[in-house]
């Protein structure tokens, strides 16, 4: 059997990379921490499992659908999860399958079965989703607008108002409350770049950065994230910046000056400033340190709810006039399905 939660991962992932080569790196390391705890919660039900075999090496309880999904629904662990986190472990055990599936006789009826109860969660979950409830976290969200949250934010603007003004974590919330509302943003900033030069695809590929051209210009390059994967050539998303937001982000600047942390020799430095600089932070820290934007209007807002806020707000305002929802749809870079079912809430 495997010794280590490590090997399970190693092995498991190993055999993804092969059927997916243009796996993104954040993607293998969400599959990496779900891979961790099914590996944990396996070994605790059976701890003598053995493995598959050589040729494919992860335990045999993955190739026994029954009792995988019992253990995701019926434990003491799997009791607690949310359809749509059982969801993603049988996602997760599906995409490990897909290309096993073709081997032999065995794992194509494991990956039938998990396909089968996958299709009956996520039934489920669109017939939820459907109905555009919102959860008890998202009864927050009604009545906000996008120009709410941006007045909202002269409290912050106020207190970095003096030139000679040091307070970086202030100066970046700013600047963080206007670049979600103004671009709407999924945590692509947690390891986004300041430039102070364009930076070629042939360069860097897969990086996302602000080019500060000049005072009154900026553009901002997003080569990768949740729905673009340079591997595949999927086109980056190019968008001049302006007005509020460029000003936050002159203010963020000269803050940073002010406390002598520039470009590195390269040109680039992170936009999101740490004490671990110049390291980027990862999606995880960057969700906590977004929640401190709005918090002291009691409002513990992540980078999704800011998203939705807008997509209803489009709605309500223009009455789902398909040209207006098809430009939020574009700046929201997801497809009109994830949209509607996703983001839109109704709380009568």
């Amino acid at each position: 059997m495997l010794k280590t939660p490590e090997e399970f991962i190693e092995c498991s992932v190993g055999l993804i990379k092969i059927n997916s080569p243009t796996v993104k790196p954040s993607t293998i390391s969400t599959y990496s921490r779900l891979f961790r705890k099914l590996y944990t919660e396996i070994i605790e039900t059976d701890p003598d499992v053995k493995l598959h075999s050589v040729e494919i090496p992860i335990p045999t309880y993955i190739f026994q659908p029954d009792l995988l999904v019992n253990l995701i629904n019926n434990s003491t662990w799997g009791v607690g999860l949310k359809d749509q986190t059982r969801k993603n472990y049988i996602s997760l055990i599906l995409t490990l399958f897909r290309g096993l599936k073709d081997i032999n006789t065995e794992c194509l009826n494991a990956y039938s079965a998990y396909r089968e109860y996958f299709d009956i969660l996520k039934g489920g979950l669109d017939a939820e989703q459907i109905k555009q409830k919102p959860t008890e976290n998202e009864m927050d969200l009604k009545g906000l607008t996008i120009d709410k949250l941006k007045k909202a934010l002269s409290k912050h603007s106020n207190k970095i108002r003096k030139s000679d003004s040091k307070d970086i974590n202030t100066a970046m919330l700013n600047m963080l409350g206007h670049l979600h509302c103004e671009e709407v943003l999924r945590n692509e900033a947690c390891d986004m770049m300041l430039s102070n030069k364009y930076i070629t695809a042939i360069d860097a590929p897969d990086l996302n950065f602000i080019w500060y051209k000049g005072r009154n210009l900026k553009l901002m390059v997003i080569r990768n994230n949740k729905v673009r994967n340079p591997t595949r050539g999927d086109e980056p998303k190019e968008v001049w910046i302006k007005g509020s937001l460029n000003t936050a982000i002159n203010k963020y600047i000269q803050i940073l000056q002010n406390n002598d942390i520039t470009y590195n020799d390269r040109g680039v430095m992170p936009l999101v400033y740490s004490k671990s600089y110049p390291n980027c932070i990862t999606s995880s820290h960057y969700s906590q340190l977004f929640k401190k934007v709005w918090d002291f209007q009691d409002l513990e807002l992540t980078t999704t709810m800011v998203r939705k806020i807008y997509a209803i707000e489009i709605r309500e305002k223009f009455k789902g006039n398909l040209i207006k929802e098809d430009e939020a749809c574009k700046k929201l870079d997801h497809s009109k399905d994830t949209h509607d079912k996703h983001y839109i809430l109704d709380f009568s």
